[in-house]
């Protein structure tokens, strides 16, 4: 459940609303559904993505594994 500044949950459509003006606003093109990828290839293990993800076959989960670009840093925090 996710909330406004004032305590209301938010409906799918104003969460959507929200979203979409920040991606416009950052300049990005990115969709809610990147995450799993991104899930799939920050493991570096085929067989712990694919139950992650429970796909029954290696197939779909090579699918949404991605080639890293750069290197991987840590966060901050």
């Amino acid at each position: 459940m996710i909330q406004d500044e004032n305590g209301q949950l938010l409906t799918q459509f104003a969460l959507r609303l929200r979203f979409d003006k920040a991606r416009t606003l950052a300049k990005v093109d990115f969709q809610f559904r990147d995450i799993r990828a991104k899930a799939a290839t920050d493991t570096g293990d085929l067989a712990h993505s694919q139950k992650l993800l429970a796909h029954k076959n290696r197939e779909m989960t090579e699918h949404y594994v991605r080639t890293r670009i750069g290197e991987r840093v840590k966060p901050l925090r």
